[in-house]
């Protein structure tokens, strides 16, 4: 996800490159509590806040029953929007944080979709991956429908993801 977001921020035009949302957000945050940081600190307080945003949103998306007939990139597809809409459309604009998404540049709205659905699909896919392997190695979370198997005989299932 932040590769896709750097890439195409170095591709925007002169006027939209001001700092992304992840900066812009923190930066706000910052200046609410009455924290005084330097450009740098700022810059890797983002970091940090925006990983652990993501890594709270995907432990919450954990907990959603696995169904083995979700395709984890369509899926991470409807994910990434969806995190993107109530967060840009919702949460920030309600914090006064950020303006809403409608206030930004049609292609700074268009990077930061793709970075999550970038994001959702490697969320979801990671997650199908990860479960299959706990799938495979512990018997109470094989499918009801398989047979029971000793592990070293289980078959070793293809990847499913479709590009």
């Amino acid at each position: 996800m932040t590769a896709v977001m750097v890439w195409w921020h170095r591709r925007l035009p002169a006027r939209e490159k001001y700092p992304l949302p992840p900066r812009e957000i923190t930066g706000e945050v910052l200046e609410k509590v009455g924290i005084v940081a330097r450009p740098h600190e700022v810059s890797a307080a983002a970091l940090v806040a925006h990983f652990a945003y993501g890594g709270a949103v995907g432990a919450l998306y954990g907990l959603v029953p696995a169904d083995p007939k979700r395709e984890p990139l369509s899926t991470g597809a409807v994910l990434g929007a969806l995190v993107w809409s109530l967060s840009y459309f919702g949460l920030l604009p309600a914090l006064r944080i950020l303006r809403p998404a409608t206030e930004h540049p049609a292609r700074r709205n268009a990077l930061m979709l793709a970075a999550h659905f970038v994001w959702g699909a490697c969320l979801c896919g990671l997650h199908e991956l990860l479960l299959d392997d706990a799938r495979r190695a512990t018997p109470a979370l094989r499918e009801r429908s398989t047979p029971a198997q000793d592990l070293y005989d289980a078959p070793v299932a293809a990847p499913r993801f479709h590009v």
